[in-house]
Formats: C-alpha cells, structure tokens, sequence
C-alpha cells in the first residue's frame, strides 16, 4: 500500500485556504451530449484540470475524451459517471497504475 504523509497533506490544504488554488476545491458544472443524451457533470476544478491535461495530451477535446471515458465508466460503475471520473483521474497520479 502506499504511504502518505499527512502533514504534507495539511499543508497542501493550507496553502489552498485562500488565492487562485482555493478554486482548485470550487465544484464547476459542465454541460455535454453523451450518446444524444444532455448531461451535466459537477467535479471539482481540480479533477477538471486533470481531464483537461488527459484530452490535450491525446489529441482528444474534453467532451471526446469524457465520452469515451463513460464507455469505459458503464463497465465498472454504470449508475455514476462523476465518481468514475474522479477515481480514474486519482488513479492517474498514483505511481505504478
């Protein structure tokens, strides 16, 4: 299992309490057509970014890539897109995924 260092946590936390990265905890919504079907999805800033990095870094626009992200999302966790999303963009960051 991985280790985390909680005080390197709580400073992260910290240093976010105020300025540009308090907007890294903001929910954004963001309105997109998964198969002809209009949907709305709330993360976090953060987590956007992430999604954001992912669709550049593959030649993808951010409704592409989340489209064929759900595709894989219905395989593992058919009933929530957002909790898929943020646990693939966690499991991105985490050494040896």
């Amino acid at each position: 299992p991985a280790k985390y260092n909680t005080d390197r946590a709580c400073k992260i936390i910290r240093s976010c309490n105020s300025g540009p990265k308090l907007k890294d905890y903001q929910r954004e919504m963001r309105h997109l057509r998964i198969k002809g079907k209009s949907t709305t999805i709330k993360l976090e800033k953060a987590y956007w970014d992430i999604l954001d990095d992912i669709a550049k870094r593959d030649g993808l626009t951010l409704p592409n890539l989340i489209v064929q992200l759900y595709e894989e999302c219905k395989l593992v966790n058919p009933r929530n897109l957002t909790a898929c999303l943020r646990v693939t963009c966690l499991k991105l960051l985490q050494p040896d995924t």
